[in-house]
């Protein structure tokens, strides 16, 4: 295994192998040498305010969508630069913020404080966002380490955005119309 903070530029030697890397780090977004994860959440943002008029079963569509191909891109990702859970992928990151600003309305507040929520639950990883974050580490099968790196996201997106939707039913933030 190698670090988890190390990319072999040399391996991506194929189409293949670059879609991989395109996919897993968004755009390369997560290739950053600081803080790649908070690189990808931001890298994100633009992508979830582009979908900001897309109905509520289309942003699901393209979460479903996002999930699977998240899953596949980390696996190969994790293969093809022989680490486990590197912290270069953040596919994960972009699904978890697109959850937590799936209803957001399209307001600035809502984004700063969607941001600072998912980060936050996703840098400290409470109780249950911790027990599939082990996954990632710790199971001998690849893909439900692919599994454990994307649900993780998944829980800490849900979790913030629950607590968007607190603050919005207390209108202490903007509420979509």
């Amino acid at each position: 295994m190698t670090p988890r903070r190390m990319i072999h530029w040399n391996r991506l030697d194929s189409p293949k192998h670059w879609v991989t890397f395109l996919v897993a780090t968004f755009l390369g977004s997560g290739a950053s040498k600081i803080a790649p994860g908070t690189m990808g959440s931001l890298a994100a943002l633009p992508f979830i305010f582009w979908m900001e008029p897309l109905s509520f079963f289309i942003k699901g569509i393209i979460g479903v969508a996002l999930f699977f191909f998240g899953t596949i891109a980390t696996k190969q990702f994790d293969e093809l630069m022989e680490t486990r859970d590197s912290s270069h992928i953040v596919i994960d990151e972009v699904l978890g913020m697109g959850i937590t600003l799936w209803i957001s309305g399209g307001y600035v507040e809502n984004y700063f404080f969607g941001f600072i929520f998912f980060r936050t639950l996703d840098i400290l990883k409470p109780f249950p966002i911790s027990i599939f974050d082990k996954f990632s580490h710790e199971n001998p099968s690849p893909w439900l380490r692919a599994l454990g790196v994307m649900i993780d996201d998944v829980i800490a997106g849900f979790l913030a955005l629950g607590l968007l939707m607190i603050l919005q039913y207390y209108s202490l933030l903007p509420s979509p119309a």
